[in-house]
């Protein structure tokens, strides 16, 4: 089971697995490239336990890839050549 990481917010989320057999395809492809100003909308589930020393580890997985933004470069606008006003 391979785990990724993911921002949320200013947060990172780790170890993340992905259930959404879909999304996963997607990404085996190349269809969907991962990139860290990428957005996207999940179902996300987030477990949590409490070990024997009393530290709490926490897991997420997403269960279902609802929306993905692959991110954009700004493009670029041209200004007029000079002289041509």
């Amino acid at each position: 089971e391979k785990a990724y990481s993911f921002m949320m917010g200013e947060s990172v989320l780790w170890p993340v697995t992905i259930d959404d057999e879909g999304f996963l395809q997607r990404l085996k492809t190349g269809e969907i490239r991962l990139f860290y100003e990428d957005v996207m909308k999940v179902d996300l589930e987030v477990t949590q336990k409490v070990d024997v020393r009393n530290k709490v580890m926490t897991h997420y997985r997403i269960t279902k890839l609802i929306e993905y933004h692959p991110f954009e470069r700004p493009k670029q606008l041209r200004l007029g050549a000079p002289g041509s006003d």
